[in-house]
């Protein structure tokens, strides 16, 4: 017996580590699952069977976008444990339990078959945002344990574009987007029978821009409680979008930042004078002629 459980540890030792790591398995997220019916892409269950020992977004041009190279502090445990690509995409994150808001922006060179796909809210920064709905793609949750499981769904529905998330649902979104979608938490007791966790629940978040006042997009006034990932969603939604991929390009598609009120008329002041230009070398008097010797 004894030489059986040697044997098996020396094989277990031997055995290749996997390239998943802090993780029991490469089934992404991590379980237990909230996957439920009519989300997109294969069953969580059977991600072994379809990507082998890798993430399903393994191989990808997904990019994350590290300010100063350091992962934002949602996820600074899962980038330490999984890696920086799998804590981005998978999570888990850590918002302290406030929950999230991730906007899913067009980007040019990454552009869905038939075009960007459910553009479903506008940027409080954005003129007359209350009419519209065409900036992007805005979907969140109060629950921070939702996170890998909707940004797996949205990467299988094909939802390319660039990812921005930052953390806060609810009043840390007022002033700067009108209206996005919400996906709840699915229990065990729920997941065998759940049908769409964006759509079975009662939230309608819709605070409209008018009703706050405009304020900066958490991207800048927070970058610590935000990240970025570029090129998000399944390369086979994209149109010439083939292997083997090159590194893409930083970050575009950014949000429009909010303009400055202009400043009260009476601290205006009129601009000061411009300096005087230098005298012109025309005008300059001709250097005296050298004596005769």
């Amino acid at each position: 017996m004894a030489l059986r459980v040697l044997a098996l540890i020396l094989l277990v030792l031997a055995a290749p580590i996997q390239a998943c790591t802090g993780s029991p398995d490469c089934r992404s997220p991590d379980g237990p699952s909230q996957q439920c019916s009519d989300d997109a892409g294969p069953p969580w269950v059977d991600d072994e069977e379809h990507f082998g020992s890798k993430r399903y977004h393994e191989g990808t041009p997904a990019t994350p976008v590290l300010a100063n190279g350091e992962c934002p502090d949602p996820l600074a445990t899962s980038c330490a444990t999984k890696g920086i690509k799998s804590a981005h995409l998978d999570g888990p994150i850590d918002c302290g339990g406030s929950g999230w808001f991730c906007r899913i922006l067009p980007q040019e060179g990454w552009v869905p078959e038939g075009g960007f796909r459910d553009s479903n809210f506008a940027h409080c920064s954005t003129p007359n945002a209350d009419e519209k709905d065409t900036d992007g793609h805005c979907h969140g949750s109060a629950n921070d344990g939702t996170y890998g499981w909707w940004a797996r769904d949205h990467w299988f529905r094909g939802y390319a574009g660039t990812l921005h998330c930052c953390c806060g649902w609810g009043e840390p979104m007022h002033g700067v987007v009108n209206r996005c979608d919400y996906r709840k938490f699915v229990t065990r007791v729920e997941v065998d029978t759940c049908r769409d966790a964006n759509e079975e629940h009662n939230v309608d978040f819709g605070p409209t821009c008018e009703a706050h006042a405009l304020k900066a997009d958490p991207l800048d006034a927070t970058p610590s409680q935000c990240w970025t990932v570029t090129h998000f969603a399944d390369p086979g939604s994209v149109p010439g979008s083939a292997p083997p991929y090159s590194e893409p390009p930083s970050a575009r598609g950014r949000p429009p930042r909010p303009a400055p009120p202009p400043p009260p008329a009476s601290t205006l002041s009129p601009p000061p004078p411009s300096p005087s230009p230098p005298p012109s070398l025309a005008r300059l008097p001709p250097p005296p002629s050298p004596s005769p010797p």
